[in-house]
């Protein structure tokens, strides 16, 4: 069980995977569930629009559309980007084919099996320590 600090108010608390506590936790949901209403009733607002009529902050829309809660096309005037290649994308921090690559990689990794170096004269073992001991 690890503890830490919330990113957003600095209080301790039990981390469950999670940045946030759960007080702002419940307080990011609520701002969501605004937003959420907002976008629904105004198709096409723009992510300025949408902070200044809900009074959540821009960074925390943007939050919203990283963490999948929200997609690209539900808000006009921003653009989400790849964090790798740059490329435009509807969700997330990784286009498809940035993702890919690291899962091709990833799947390679887990595959090989790694080789242990082969330097015999450079490992001790506790056996061979206690045997030079003894003469």
């Amino acid at each position: 069980m690890d503890i830490r600090n919330c990113s957003e108010c600095g209080r301790v608390f039990v981390d469950r995977g999670n940045e946030l506590c759960p007080r702002c936790v419940e307080e990011e949901d609520r701002q969501f569930e605004v937003v959420r209403r907002y976008v629904e009733a105004h198709a096409n607002a723009s992510v300025d629009e949408v902070s200044e009529e809900t009074k959540v902050p821009k960074e925390r829309i943007v939050r919203f559309l990283r963490l999948g809660r929200l997609v690209q096309g539900s808000v006009s005037g921003f653009e989400l980007r790849c964090d790798v290649c740059g490329s435009v994308i509807e969700t997330g921090r990784v286009c498809r084919k940035c993702k890919e690559g690291f899962d091709r990689v990833a799947q390679d990794l887990t595959r090989k099996p790694l080789e242990p170096e082969k330097r015999g004269f450079e490992r001790m073992h506790t056996y061979d320590s206690i045997k030079k001991g003894q003469k």
